[in-house]
């Protein structure tokens, strides 16, 4: 195992009682293993899938592929109506 991290905050996992972990392999063998076998942590099965991580959003444009820091866009757009101003307004 090279790395492991949780996928999402420590509330979310306290409260549900489990969350999404994410383990890095260094070696590609073990980690198809792992993705044709499960693995079993503390006694219990888990299922393993290979992550994807989603491109980030811009909350400006609403667009995909960049972030607000990196938009382009001239107008914004309001992710609860859509319509060309910024969200927060």
């Amino acid at each position: 195992i090279a790395n492991i991290c949780w996928l999402d905050n420590e509330a979310v996992r306290l409260a549900k009682g489990s969350g999404p972990l994410m383990i890095s392999f260094r070696h590609k063998d073990v980690a198809n293993r792992a993705l044709d076998y499960n693995l079993a942590i503390h006694g219990i099965n888990c299922n393993t899938s290979i992550y994807v991580p989603r491109p980030p959003q811009c909350y400006r444009c609403q667009d995909w592929g960049h972030r607000a820091a990196e938009c382009k866009s001239e107008v914004a757009k309001c992710g609860k109506c859509t319509n060309a101003h910024e969200t927060k307004d």
